[in-house]
């Protein structure tokens, strides 16, 4: 064949794709829909909207459901997109515990499973990884596995550049679960998961800037501009957590001294506290906290009143609030998403948070800026790796 023919070929099934996933986008969307909606808000012919649709109710993407009303000539049959086609794994590798999902294709939870703090790092984490995965696929129809985990994440080739928390330099974390289980795999850093979750699933698609803050083990952020994911050159855009706000700080995980994730985050308030467990707060019982890292079982304590226990979480909110109101002077988006297990503090984290934000931030700015609680905890990562697989896969997203 020669490489005219090749190409004529290339560009034949680029059109069939795009025309495929351009009719699937508006069933997904604007269903029950018939064929003449379609034909009219894609802009093909009756034609070619006829051959798409049949080779998605072959695929059982979609399904016919019943027709539409009219007052003159043949009612019209719907089509409906059928969100129980197959299935998706998610993994959410950022939590204290890894988890693992079941959801449909309109993100509706089927399952979840859970591996212990065991599986965490290195070699271990990704035999963990490999387990979740083979737990969940059982035999179902699975469109593509989705994993939202800590770290820099190449998102083309689905390789973990670096991850302080699993342990892990440059592993191919894409291609060891592809080779094994023969399923689409999709990866992203957690942050950035959590970013698309909350455009695709919170605004519904309504905000085309948000940035998502999120505060559990560690601190990163995950940006949305003009509707797309933003990755950065060296794929570490909101790699927040290992700027340094201390140089007379502790040493970091990352061999740095003074980063932002050893003054605040579920890791860092816990070893603070250990500390002062031995010299301010020995009549405190903090022995619940200290051993779950739920950071809701310090509530109760907040609510009696402790200064140094509140000295210790705004320590970090006013470093964060320094790092957030440079975000916003830099990229001056609107929307800014909080999310992880430090909202569990509520206003004892939260108001020092935002105040500081304002704080050091262009007053008028912040007049434009909607700082807000998300919706979605504490389900966003595995929500973004669900959106991640719809995206690639489908081109839903």
């Amino acid at each position: 064949m020669s490489n005219s023919d090749d190409f004529k070929k290339a560009t034949r099934e680029m059109t069939r794709d795009h025309n495929q996933r351009l009719v699937l986008k508006h069933i997904y969307n604007k269903g029950p829909i018939s064929r003449a909606q379609l034909a009219r808000l894609t802009g093909l012919t009756r034609s070619t909207v006829s051959t798409v649709v049949l080779r998605l109710l072959k695929k059982k993407l979609v399904h016919e459901t019943g027709t539409s009303r009219v007052s003159v000539g043949k009612p019209a049959t719907l089509l409906e997109f059928n969100a129980e086609s197959s299935l998706i794994i998610s993994l959410d590798l950022a939590s204290t515990a890894f988890k693992g999902y079941l959801y449909n294709l309109r993100g509706e939870m089927k399952e979840c499973v859970e591996l212990g703090t065991e599986h965490q790092r290195g070699q271990a984490a990704i035999q963990g990884v490999l387990s979740l995965v083979n737990s969940l696929k059982q035999n179902w129809k699975i469109l593509g596995v989705g994993i939202g985990t800590p770290g820099v994440v190449e998102p083309h080739n689905g390789t973990v550049i670096r991850s302080t928390d699993l342990g892990w330099e440059n592993v191919a974390l894409k291609r060891l679960v592809e080779e094994r289980f023969h399923i689409p795999t999709h990866i992203a850093n957690d942050s950035q998961a959590a970013a698309l979750a909350q455009y695709v699933f919170g605004c519904r698609k309504q905000i085309d800037n948000l940035i998502l803050l999120k505060m559990g083990r560690g601190v990163g952020a995950g940006m949305i501009i003009n509707g797309k994911m933003f990755f950065g050159d060296a794929f570490g855009a909101g790699e927040i957590g290992h700027v340094v706000v201390d140089e007379n700080g502790e040493q970091c995980e990352c061999g740095q001294w003074g980063c932002l994730e050893t003054v605040v985050g579920v890791k860092s308030l816990k070893r603070q506290l250990e500390k002062m467990c031995k010299t301010e707060m020995k009549d405190f019982n903090l022995k619940a906290f200290c051993q779950s890292g739920h950071v809701i079982d310090l509530v109760q304590l907040l609510d009696k009143g402790q200064p140094c226990l509140n000295r210790a979480i705004e320590k970090g909110a006013h470093a964060l609030g320094s790092v957030l109101a440079l975000l916003i002077g830099t990229l001056n988006i609107g929307y800014v998403f909080l999310a992880g297990e430090m909202i569990q503090l509520g206003d004892y984290f939260l108001d020092p948070l935002k105040q500081r934000t304002i704080d050091c931030s262009m007053p008028i700015l912040m007049d434009k800026i909607n700082i807000q609680v998300s919706k979605l905890i504490p389900n966003l990562v595995d929500l973004g790796a669900v959106a991640l697989v719809l995206q690639q896969e489908l081109g839903l997203v």
